[in-house]
């Protein structure tokens, strides 16, 4: 293996490679398998490697390049290295690592089993090399939970407040709550359990957050929705109130030279049902001098949509959403009243911040 570093053109970063030249790319009965890491001590992460052909000699042999797919200049170090091993079965896992921990080599299938039960297949446990007979080495345990979503304070029939929100990770080991004061600084007035998507009772109605944590640490706050509390957020002149929850962008991607394809979806707002045809969801695309505008609405709520935008190969355009809602004779006086503006999905179409 020959190692290099290389400018990846299709993010315009410097990433770690090695070539290798073999007589045939017959693998069958064989497993050539890249491996990245930035700890010789730790993981070796097949799912940050990959390997393409690079080009056909003229003698018929085949040059390929192991690629690093995490940028050089990130971590302080990176190693790759390449592993070759039987594997008489094709289903991408050693035969000798099979044997290991009781799997056939004979068997392609037992590479769909979840022999601990943590929710990874035996095949993801040998790619991202954790434990397959430990559940609580997973493929998770060493990643930053992710933020819950649609973090909420609801009142209760006792006067009571408690706050509520949906978990959207898989390896918290706990959730906290914290409350913000008027000058920003935060307390912890409490944790529960992973299983748990709940907290209370709430004393006064200071701002109230809550993060996902494990070993690794906590992820970003997750603000919670309170009724009628507004956030001070302004879009195209409309005030942002934090009673209708966040919409999130699920897919963005490019269609061709002048259009994008966005995906959306978001739980059902906090509001009474008959409250809930009055509310759409907005798209907000923000242009390359830092403007925000309005790209595409909804009619009606629905749960999950997709929409085409039109945007120039030559500009990069970021998107964001909120749900409105739209009724000004509701009893509360406000017109085009909304969520949160959801975290923003950027298109990325070199390395310039915008345009190319």
């Amino acid at each position: 293996m020959t190692p290099a570093v290389s400018l990846d053109p299709t993010d315009g970063l410097l990433h770690l490679n090695a070539t290798l030249i073999v007589s045939s790319m017959e693998s069958q009965g064989a497993l050539l398998l890249p491996q990245a890491t930035e700890n010789l001590d730790a993981r070796w992460r097949a799912d940050q490697a990959a390997l393409q052909i690079a080009e056909v000699l003229p003698d018929g042999r085949f040059q390929l390049t192991a690629w690093d797919l995490v940028p050089a200049n990130l971590p302080e170090h990176r190693f790759i290295r390449l592993m070759i091993a039987a594997d008489a079965d094709a289903d991408g896992m050693p035969d000798d690592w099979e044997t290991s921990i009781g799997l056939s080599p004979a068997d392609p299938y037992d590479s769909m089993w979840d022999a601990d039960g943590d929710g990874d297949s035996n095949l993801n446990e040998f790619l991202h090399w954790t434990n397959p007979l430990d559940a609580l080495d997973n493929l998770r345990r060493d990643d930053t939970p992710r933020a819950p979503r649609n973090a909420s304070v609801i009142n209760n029939p006792d006067d009571t407040r408690e706050v509520v929100w949906e978990d959207v990770s898989n390896n918290e080991q706990f959730f906290a709550i914290f409350t913000t004061d008027a000058n920003g600084g935060e307390t912890e007035i409490g944790r529960v359990a992973s299983n748990h998507a709940r907290f209370g009772p709430l004393g006064t109605a200071t701002p109230v957050s809550v993060r996902s944590g494990n070993e690794t640490g906590m992820s970003e706050a997750t603000a919670a929705a309170d009724p009628g509390q507004a956030n001070g957020m302004v879009v195209n002149g409309h005030a942002v109130k934090k009673f209708l929850t966040k919409p999130e962008i699920t897919e963005l991607r490019r269609l061709d030279l002048n259009r994008v394809k966005v995906k959306w979806k978001c739980v059902v707002p906090n509001l009474p049902p008959g409250k809930l045809p009055h509310v759409r969801v907005v798209i907000l695309k923000q242009a390359f001098d830092g403007e925000w505008y309005r790209d595409c609405g909804t009619t009606t709520w629905a749960a999950t949509g997709e929409y085409e935008s039109e945007a120039g190969i030559t500009t990069i355009w970021r998107y964001s959403a909120i749900t409105e809602y739209s009724n000004a004779s509701d009893e509360s006086g406000k017109l085009n009243a909304g969520s949160d503006a959801a975290p923003p999905s950027e298109l990325d179409y070199g390395p310039a911040k915008y345009g190319i």
